[in-house]
């Protein structure tokens, strides 16, 4: 009989705890599935891009062509809205779905290039998609991938709207994760710790639009860790003990635009929000 593996709990999965109980319990206890939205289809489709390039590049030692790289990658995000749909928020359904559409698909063949040209040069992947799990003496285990692992440390790759800030990289639990993870597999910490960050915006004002890339880097140590320990098992005995806070009220993340269950959220005045929506 192969080895039957307790329960586990992702870094995503933690980070969707502490920003809303609610709808952590949703989508993971209660497994309702809410389309992804337009940023996380274009995200997910440039990070294909990325992990297709670097794991021939494992053996290659070459970037492919940036032209086949965008090439996948509007293809990715295509199959992606046809196989997963999308979330639409208000003022996305007021515009409508393919006008969206399209300068979503825009916007990601932009990242794309931006990513190829940018990020695929820098590195000589060692591992693509590493799997990990943290093995914890509770109910649940820590499972999650890491983006590229470099020979001494790891990439991550993150895309959006908005710069990212440092503070937010120093800061995120994601990395803290990932550097915990690294320790495990290889026996020591991480040298390097790479984010690479695509920002694609349109200038309200003006339309002007702008990619760019962002690097930072960071670092975790033993203090992380031991706040990593901690958090983790607040949050697991949360879970098991059926707890779940919903977010607090005027949070950016809680609002129609950024939560597919927000509309049903039994936390939220559903009528008030559909009131101001149509004055608006």
């Amino acid at each position: 009989m192969g080895e039957i593996l307790k329960k586990h709990i992702s870094p995503s999965q933690m980070s969707s705890y502490t920003r809303c109980g609610e709808a952590y319990r949703r989508r993971y206890i209660e497994h309702e599935i809410i389309p992804p939205s337009f940023a996380m289809s274009k995200g997910s489709s440039v990070h294909s891009g990325q992990e297709m390039d670097f794991r021939q590049k494992i053996d290659s030692k070459v970037n492919l062509p940036v032209k086949e790289i965008v090439e996948f990658v509007a293809a990715s995000f295509d199959g992606r809205l046809k196989a997963d749909g999308v979330f639409l928020t208000a003022e996305e359904e007021s515009i409508g779905k393919e006008i969206v559409a399209g300068q979503a698909k825009d916007s990601t063949i932009r990242m794309a290039e931006t990513m190829a040209r940018s990020v695929g040069p820098k590195y000589q992947p060692v591992e693509v998609e590493k799997k990990f799990r943290i093995v914890l003496p509770g109910p649940r285990d820590i499972l999650g991938y890491i983006d590229l692992i470099i020979p001494d440390g790891f990439q991550d790759l993150k895309t959006g709207a908005k710069k990212k800030a440092q503070k937010d990289i120093d800061d995120d639990v994601q990395f803290t994760t990932y550097a915990a993870a690294y320790q495990g597999l290889y026996g020591k910490p991480p040298g390097e710790i790479v984010i690479d960050n695509i920002v694609d915006r349109i200038a309200p004002k003006t339309g002007k639009v702008s990619t760019e890339h962002h690097e930072f880097k960071t670092t975790r140590g033993p203090r992380d860790f031991e706040a990593l320990a901690n958090r983790v098992n607040t949050i697991v005995k949360g879970i098991e003990s059926g707890t779940f806070i919903p977010a607090t009220p005027g949070a950016w993340w809680c609002s129609p635009k950024s939560c597919g269950f927000h509309r049903s959220c039994p936390y939220v005045n559903a009528e008030r929000i559909a009131a101001a929506e149509a004055v608006n």
